[in-house]
Order: C-alpha cells, then sequence, then structure tokens
C-alpha cells in the first residue's frame, strides 16, 4: 500500500492498527504512558516520542509515502488521535 495511487481501507488500517498495539502494548505500558507512538500495521514499524507530532515527524522522516495511526500509550480508544495518510486516496467502507 505505499503506492502513492492505491486506495486505502480507512476503516480497515485503523482496525489493524489497534489490533497490533494491543500485540504490542505490554513493551510500552506502564513506563511509558503519556508518550505517542506513530504506527504502521502493515509493516509493523512504530515510532516513539514524547509528542503526537513528534511521533508522526520521525515515522514520514523514515516512510514518507507510508500511513500512520497516532497512539498516545495508556489511553485506550481515547488515546487515539489521528490517522495520517500521505497523497493518498481513502475509501470508507461501512
Amino acid at each position: 500500500m505505499s503506492e502513492a495511487n492505491k486506495n486505502i481501507d480507512r476503516e480497515k488500517f485503523v482496525s489493524d492498527a489497534e489490533r497490533y498495539y494491543e500485540q504490542i502494548k505490554s513493551k510500552y505500558e506502564p513506563d511509558l504512558i503519556g508518550k505517542f507512538l506513530a504506527i504502521n500495521p502493515e509493516t509493523k514499524q512504530v515510532y516513539l516520542a514524547d509528542t503526537s507530532l513528534d511521533a508522526l515527524e520521525i515515522a514520514k522522516k523514515e516512510n514518507p509515502k507510508t500511513g500512520f495511526f497516532i497512539k498516545k500509550i495508556g489511553f485506550g480508544a481515547i488515546g487515539t488521535l489521528a490517522t495520517y495518510f500521505p497523497n493518498k486516496n481513502l475509501s470508507q467502507h461501512g
């Protein structure tokens, strides 16, 4: 899905990211509660930072053509802040 012209199912991307976070959260909780992760559920890449913007900036530097899910560590659904997709077509289902 790293090609700019490929459609993304945003709901699936978010669902996959949330599921992946559940698998890895023990690496981050409870020691890093309040910090932020930029997660790509397709590649399993995760970027940690003190702020959501910093997490996204670090992730975009390494993978400028990839989408990311921003998660605040330890905050459940309330900690889901955003998804980022560079120049991609989003498809919404549901």
